[in-house]
């Protein structure tokens, strides 16, 4: 059986007492705001569809504010009646095989009495995760057919870095597989039988960092002398191990802060765990911190990504460029899609280009303001993640709708690349397996 404590931690109360998000045990929104129900033909429940759905999240975390940009925004489309309900099911903290049995036989019950008609596996690639193989053919046959979606958060993809069971698996099935990047991560996807593979790029979250921009709460905002030139945020990454990824990435790393330390001396912030002995070292700051952090510069080094495949990009960039900071980052191919080169960021393909890149914003204080500024609105405009999970919902929603009515689903827009890039073309490469 499973531990009561970790029960009632999971699955009952999952947030600190007096905050105002506080996971709740069901959210409903009366049918009749909506118009949830559409009568028109569909093969399931005596010809009804469902028009709203009805959501369910295995959410990454210990509690629902671990995610808190997830958990609220999907409470804002309650709210505004984008969902007939939502309910979070963190699953951080479960251990044996008996936790994770009676975790998704809970799940299923709690679908099955109340007619969740959508379940979303939020970044489902924890190594400990069991095989949800037979729990998602479970809920696949529940009456209502539910919608199921897989999601990644994570660099996967290159021969070094495979996807873990726990995500192939899930991916498997499901009938969306939403990923922050493509390219040989979506191959191995549908290889292992992944359907509508789908990116859904990295974000920021609304409540954490969506009020800390001065540069949008005042257009008159000026970070008059920082402290630094340019400031980058990441720890040494540890490991010996040439056949993990993260050995590549993390040496390129530091290499690059080598070299920035090199050329900037004490102008350079270097903040992070493991730095010992770099005259640039500032120590770690929260995760929380890094916009005021990043304003105490005249330019973000975003670092080098954990992975090269088409568009990823982890959430610090979108982060840190709401300080109002420009931010210069890596080109990984495609990632210009998603914020506009030399308008919303500058993108460098080695160190040497990305000094001359963060030399060239030292020399023109206007041209900088500009990009940063720019890329703040940006994120602000289309990067947040209730635009995340405002997208997640409609797509499940037409997944939902056309799987119980029998037609080809269409998938909606995608809305997070800028006004420069064709959508049309680019689902090209951003779309899989449809």
């Amino acid at each position: 059986m499973l531990r009561p404590a970790i029960l009632e931690q999971l699955i009952a109360k999952s947030t600190k007492d007096g905050n105002d998000v506080a996971l709740p045990a069901m959210h409903f929104v009366a049918p009749s705001s909506r118009g949830i129900v559409d009568h028109t033909s569909g093969p399931e429940q005596g010809g009804t569809v469902a028009r709203t759905l009805n959501l369910t999240v295995l959410m990454q975390g210990a509690t629902a504010e671990d995610q808190l940009g997830y958990h609220s925004g999907f409470e804002r489309l309650v709210a505004d009646g984008s969902l007939s309900g939502y309910r979070p099911f963190p699953y951080r903290g479960l251990q044996t095989p008996n936790d994770w049995a009676e975790f998704y036989d809970t799940v299923a019950r709690h679908m099955l009495d109340t007619g969740s008609n959508a379940l979303l596996c939020q970044f489902f690639h924890w190594h400990r995760i069991a095989d949800p193989r037979p729990f998602l053919q479970r809920v696949a046959l529940l009456p209502q057919q539910p919608v199921i979606a897989t999601s990644c958060g994570d660099p996967f993809g290159p021969f070094l870095a495979r996807p873990p069971a726990s995500l192939t698996h899930a991916g498997s099935g499901s009938d969306i597989t939403f990923v922050t990047s493509m390219g040989h991560l979506a191959g191995r996807l549908q290889r292992a039988g992944a359907r509508r593979i789908t990116l859904m790029a990295s974000s920021a979250c609304d409540e954490r960092f969506g009020h800390q921009s001065p540069i949008l709460a005042d257009p008159l905002f000026e970070n008059s002398d920082p402290e630094f030139d340019v400031v980058f945020i990441g720890s040494r990454p540890g490991g010996h191990n040439p056949a993990n990824h993260l050995f590549w990435s993390g040496r390129r790393r530091a290499e690059a802060v080598q070299q920035l330390t090199a050329r900037y001396g004490r102008r350079f912030g270097l903040f992070g765990h493991g730095w010992d002995g770099l005259s640039s070292r500032q120590g770690a700051i929260e995760f929380n911190d890094q916009v005021s952090t990043c304003q105490r510069a005249h330019v973000v080094f975003g670092g080098y990504p954990g992975s090269r495949c088409d568009y990823y990009t982890s959430n610090r960039p979108m982060i840190q460029a709401l300080s109002g900071t420009p931010v210069v980052d890596h080109a990984v191919p495609r990632v210009d899609t998603l914020l506009e080169a030399g308008r919303e960021w500058l993108l460098a393909r080695d160190i040497d280009e990305t000094i001359a890149a963060i030399d060239s914003l030292l020399t023109d204080p206007d041209h900088a303001r500009t990009i940063g500024r720019n890329g703040a609105e940006a994120v602000r405009a289309r990067h947040m993640d209730s635009h995340r999970t405002r997208l997640i919902v409609a797509i499940m929603n037409e997944v939902h709708i056309a799987k119980v009515t029998g037609r080809q689903a269409i998938c909606p827009p995608l809305d997070f690349f800028h006004d420069g890039v064709n959508v049309q073309a680019e689902n090209a490469t951003a779309l899989r397996a449809w």
